[in-house]
């Protein structure tokens, strides 16, 4: 009886087993336990028909568009957050580390500077830095690039103004400006950037401009010889590896010299051109000007108070800081030995003066004579040492290669040259006894003979250029209302505009004009104390 109650026993445990076992409940799994039916198995059916399970890992079986493959070869799949699996360029990686990837619209994820919304996107640097997608040259926005990056917007900061400009565009130069009673000097680069030094509370300063209309901010011009004089002399030119050259008259050693320095990467020593140290003349470099020859060495014209009389030096070294003076041929008289005694101290040349150098290396030089006539005077001198020790007492002529202080015109004073795209020398300046406005050129080659017109009927700090098309444009100022003007020359006659009237302005004018045509204009501000610049559309 035991026996047969326990297989008893067993016989109802198998069969309530078998009563409560239901094939379509098992995850598909056949009587045999030994098939898996694709069609019922949940966890391996592809619902979206792409390839991939939810098993393997898809992420999403109910879209088609995500899964593991990883079409184009990127290491990331729709389900590692590829947003265009058909392009390696764009996936979830943010190499920079600037918290976006390509995914999120970073269009440089090499560089961690550039990223979508950054804030700070500079202007006119052509680098989208914040990925917008818009032009790196219209800072205002208004659908026009900037005029000087190509585009036709003369205004780039305004977003209400971009074809209807004036001519000029005035800026202050340094904002922080303490004192700046007006002496300053300026050049630019062919491409645009714009050097300026000035004075401010008797100290030297200087400031630069880039294309993009940024000034650097100024900085101190170390001038450790003596005391600047820069009311006395001063002037600044750009050669042609772009160095700032600057040169200005100094107190120094009891006595008043010309000293020179320039600026690459930072401001050089200061080198003597002239003066008490290195050629005991005790009070030279008032009014000097500078211009730069084919070999990229400066020319120094400028006035010796003692002798009276105008003074050229031409550099023959490279210019470098280990220099303590500077190597050159000079410095020499160019004009005719003085006619009048020393004790007429009231008569002097030597000052208001301009220098040009041709593509010969020729030096040209305008100046005013007050002991011979009252006039503007020309000098020229080849650019051949053998024959400078003859210039302080040659005759003047062709013959002999030197002009030697022959008459321009009367009472001529601010005087500029420049050389006519033909090659032609011309001159403006201002006639003192008509305070008339003057311009003219040569018209031989020999040392006498110049044609002029009068433009206007004022003219002091005249300064003049020609654009590429031969067209002279003359900045001045207006004394009598004490404005700056600008006067140009086009194909119906001479424009005469007013650059600036806020004040009394247009002292100390220093004029320029780049590759583009564009004119630049730096003057003194004497209302406000401030050196101001113009730049034209």
């Amino acid at each position: 009886m035991r026996n047969i109650s326990l297989h008893f026993v067993l016989a109802t445990f198998a069969i309530a087993c078998s009563d409560s076992f239901d094939k379509d409940d098992q995850n598909g799994i056949d009587g045999d336990q030994g098939n898996v039916n694709p069609s019922t198995a949940s966890q391996q059916t592809d619902k979206d028909g792409d390839g991939f399970t939810m098993e393997e890992g898809d992420c999403n079986d109910n879209n088609v568009d995500y899964n593991l493959a990883d079409e184009d070869g990127d290491g990331y799949s729709t389900c590692d957050g590829d947003c265009d699996d058909n392009d390696a360029s764009k996936n979830p990686r943010d190499i920079d580390g600037d918290g976006y990837s390509t995914c999120d619209d970073d269009c440089d994820d090499q560089n961690e500077n550039i990223y979508p919304n950054n804030p700070i996107d500079e202007a006119y640097d052509d680098i989208d830095s914040d990925c917008a997608g818009d032009s790196d040259f219209d800072q205002d926005q208004d659908g026009h690039d900037a005029f000087e990056h190509g585009g036709d917007d003369c205004d780039d900061e305004d977003g209400d103004l971009w074809d209807e400009c004036p001519r000029f565009k005035i800026e202050i130069v340094d904002e922080q400006c303490i004192d700046c009673p007006g002496p300053n000097a300026m050049d630019i680069t062919p491409e645009g950037d714009v050097y300026v030094v000035y004075q401010d509370n008797g100290s030297l300063y200087s400031n630069s401009r880039d294309l993009a209309g940024k000034w650097s901010g100024f900085e101190y011009v170390p001038t450790d010889t003596g005391t600047p004089a820069p009311d006395l002399g001063l002037d600044g030119i750009v050669d042609n590896d772009g160095k700032f050259l600057i040169s200005y008259a100094s107190e120094y050693s009891g006595g008043l010299g010309l000293l020179f320095q320039y600026y690459a990467a930072g401001w050089s020593a200061e080198l003597e051109v002239d003066g008490p140290t290195t050629q005991a003349n005790m009070n030279v470099g008032s009014d000097v000007v500078m211009a730069i020859d084919s070999n990229n060495m400066p020319t120094f014209l400028y006035h010796n108070a003692d002798s009276r009389m105008p003074i050229i030096y031409d550099m023959s070294s490279g210019v470098t800081s280990t220099l303590t003076q500077l190597t050159g041929v000079g410095p020499i008289a160019v004009d005719q030995p003085l006619l009048l005694p020393n004790v007429f101290t009231d008569y002097y040349s030597g000052v208001h003066n301009s220098i040009a150098i041709d593509e010969n290396n020729n030096s040209h030089m305008a100046f005013f004579n007050s002991m011979v006539s009252v006039e503007s005077q020309y000098s020229m001198v080849p650019d051949l040492e053998g024959i400078w020790g003859a210039v302080a007492g040659a005759a003047s002529g062709t013959a002999n290669g030197v002009c030697l202080g022959e008459p321009i015109a009367s009472n001529g004073i601010y005087n500029s040259l420049d050389f006519h795209p033909s090659g032609e020398l011309c001159i403006a300046f201002q006639d003192e006894a008509s305070g008339d406005l003057k311009y003219g050129c040569k018209i031989n080659s020999s040392c006498m003979g110049w044609n002029f017109e009068t433009i206007d009927t004022v003219g002091a700090y005249a300064q003049l250029v020609h654009d590429s098309e031969g067209n002279p444009h003359i900045a001045y100022q207006d004394e009598l209302n004490r404005n700056l003007k600008i006067a140009s020359h086009t194909s119906t006659g001479w424009i005469i505009e007013v650059i600036d009237d806020e004040g009394a302005v247009g002292q100390h004018i220093n004029l320029a004009i780049d590759s583009k045509d564009k004119l630049h204009v730096t003057y003194a501000d004497e209302t406000h104390q401030q050196i101001k610049y113009a730049s034209g559309y």
